[in-house]
């Protein structure tokens, strides 16, 4: 579909004259003067532009003509970008990105089309803004994978001895951006000068106004200067280290809580989140694996908050939904903390909070993002609280079974370790770093149900009770399970065996999952070697289905079958998937894949109904998966959805079948 003809006919049948230039139009409403733009139509590769000279949202103008952003693109699920070296980087209506493809290639967005090295080639942040300058103004134009996160793995060799204009985005990532191209590209091109747009914060913004490269403004991307300066120490107040709770949560520094799943990390933070309010301060809660409405604040109102005195956060960017990126954000959310008096904030999960492209298990770069979250709380006097799991390892301290990187540890002045006493039902926590004080401090909690109301039903909520000091600690706790042992194998290579024990899975679900369960990518990568035995045989126990080269990487044991081998009775899918009772695990996962794609899904996650339910199923949605009900022969605990109300008998209380997921859609 051709979204700039659809476009254009919708402004044309609401009645605005429109003047079409082939890739651009200018659009006028009635009475116009010939020489008015109210807005204008650009064509670029895969999607339209939109401009609104009187500074209208682009979604208020698409809604006066009948329109949403999706008809802004070629393709409703979006447009994807094809890298040379063929990694392609996938753009979803909603400005949500993934990679497929070669993922660690270094090649550069159409380095492939560039002329000779007379010409002067445009470098933009993304790929929009390099379509736009090459399909509307001709100019070649290359971006790099990631944008302005990280153009250092870029290979910029094709730019040697060209001439080459920068377009640097009106924002603080792409002043940062402008500094590592002046770096990565200044030595080896023939000349190099800096632009930004007349309109607009970038490239794109600058095309879709209707202006040409003659039009760009002269940027200087060059920092501000730099000195180092000697201090005395005598110079130096000493300051008495301020306690939010003795013991346990200094002001002015992060705090991490970690701890395995269940062990009710989350609902202790609320509690705490809870007292601030009481005490009147004012709470920030950014959240990402919990619903607001269904988790986060059923557990405040149960922990007594305040709920004038808690406040959620929205990200929005170009007017779409978009995702807290640290520490590229902390500015603007010192910023957003100090002009609101915030002085508490809580991060769940920590990790989901940090940029994209950035490994939790590498130091240097995961300890920028630990140590800006330290400066925050440090210029505020607040208290930050950051959620993070213990992974499965063996380790015999507490503060070694985070998961990631020791940096996780390292940074933050006090770490809590959270542990489930199974001897009294509640728990331990314990400051397992213990360098502020003497004698790290050990509290035991416990857990009791509240009855929340929910308009005029209500719901049972747990909620943390704090006990008394113990010298019990998460150490003890851990080390008393260990030792008593257990049947089952909680290694990786164990996990793994029984994630894939009911058949083969996308490994998307199997980092998703693995990930909930305290398992880096890695560990997941090395314990599907093991279990496929020779390194050299894992080419057969991985493979994308026949006939894909974007399609989703599979996972199976040495002794399943691939699910697209088999093939299924006739008649529906769906009725197929229900009455397929020798083999529903291939039966399900062929037909739910034929039916997802015909929907506009991507992947599949396996899901079963969970009594104590600790993940949620936004997970699937903010993860990219589709969540679907499959049955399987042995239920294992994945990310849960919601109960079924169809009135089937057959499914009445179980997790959404296939008809309720699939069959309105």
């Amino acid at each position: 579909m051709d979204s700039y003809a659809g476009v254009i006919e919708a402004f044309r049948n609401a009645g605005l004259y429109v003047d079409d230039k082939g890739n651009q139009a200018f659009c006028q409403g009635p009475g116009h003067s010939g020489q008015d733009r109210s807005v204008s139509v650009t064509r670029t590769q895969g999607c339209t532009l939109i401009h609104s000279f009187a500074g209208d949202r682009t979604e208020d103008v698409l809604a006066a003509v009948g329109l949403t952003t999706a008809d802004l693109y070629d393709n409703k699920r979006g447009v994807d970008y094809c890298y040379p070296d063929g990694r392609v980087v996938h753009r979803s209506v909603d400005k949500k990105f993934r990679q497929s493809g070669n993922t660690e290639g270094s090649a550069l967005y159409r380095a492939d089309r560039l002329p000779d090295l007379t010409v002067t080639v445009y470098v933009a942040e993304g790929e929009k803004d390099a379509d736009a300058l090459a399909t509307v103004l001709g100019v070649p134009a290359v971006s790099a994978a990631m944008g302005a996160q990280n153009p250092s793995k870029a290979d910029w060799s094709p730019l040697s001895g060209r001439p080459v204009v920068a377009v640097v985005d009106d924002d603080a990532p792409g002043q940062r951006w402008a500094d590592q191209i002046r770096e990565l590209v200044g030595p080896i091109a023939e000349s190099l000068r800096f632009v930004k747009a007349k309109v607009g914060k970038d490239a794109a913004d600058h095309v879709a106004a209707g202006y040409g490269v003659a039009d760009f403004i002269p940027a200087d991307p060059t920092p501000r200067g730099r000195r180092l300066t000697l201090v005395n120490a005598d110079q130096v107040e000493i300051e008495k280290i301020q306690w939010w709770e003795p013991g346990l949560i200094p002001s002015g520094s992060l705090t991490l809580l970690a701890g395995r799943g269940n062990a009710g990390k989350s609902t202790a933070a609320a509690a705490w989140a809870a007292i601030e309010t009481r005490r009147g301060g004012h709470v920030l809660w950014l959240h990402s694996e919990e619903s607001r409405s269904r988790h986060v604040k059923p557990k405040l109102v149960a922990a007594g908050a305040d709920c004038t005195k808690v406040h959620f956060l929205e990200v929005t960017e170009e007017g779409t939904d978009a995702r807290l990126s640290l520490p590229d954000d902390l500015p603007a959310l010192r910023d957003l903390m100090s002009d609101n008096q915030i002085r508490f904030l809580v991060l769940d999960a920590v990790t989901s909070f940090k940029a994209g492209n950035k490994s939790g298990d590498k130091q240097d770069e995961i300890r920028p993002f630990l140590e800006g979250l330290n400066r925050l709380a440090d210029d505020l006097g607040a208290v930050v609280l950051g959620i993070a799991h213990f992974n499965k390892g063996t380790g015999r301290e507490a503060r070694l079974l985070v998961t990631g990187s020791t940096a996780w540890t390292d940074v933050p002045r006090s770490v809590l370790g959270f542990a489930r006493d199974d001897s009294t039902g509640g728990g331990v926590i314990t400051d397992v770093k213990g360098n502020l004080v003497a004698v790290p401090r050990s509290l035991t909690y416990s857990f009791v149900t509240v009855t929340v109301p929910v308009g005029d039903d209500a719901t049972e909520v747990g909620r943390v009770v704090f006990g008394e000091d113990t010298t019990t600690t998460v150490d003890d706790l851990l080390n008393r399970s260990r030792d008593e042992g257990s049947d089952e194998d909680d290694s990786p290579r164990g996990w793994l065996s029984r994630f894939l024990k009911n058949g083969p899975q996308p490994a998307v679900n199997v980092y998703a999952v693995g990930g909930e369960a305290g398992y880096s990518d890695r560990q997941l990568r090395n314990a599907h070697r093991n279990v496929c035995g020779r390194p050299e045989n894992m080419k057969a126990f991985v493979k994308r289905e026949p006939g894909s080269t974007t399609g989703p990487w599979v996972w199976r044991l040495p002794s399943q079958e691939w699910p697209w081998d088999k093939s299924t009775e006739e008649g529906s899918p769906i009725d197929d998937a229900a009455i397929d009772d020798k083999k529903p695990l291939y039966a399900n996962l062929s037909n739910l894949y034929n039916l997802a794609g015909q929907k506009g899904f991507s992947d599949v996650i396996f899901e079963k109904n969970e009594d104590d339910i600790d993940a949620i199923d936004d997970i699937t949605q903010e993860t990219g998966h589709l969540g679907r009900h499959l049955p399987i022969d042995e239920p294992i605990p994945l990310i849960p959805v919601d109960l079924c109300e169809c009135g089937d008998p057959a499914v009445e209380n179980e997790t959404l079948c296939l008809n309720c997921q699939l069959g309105g859609k």
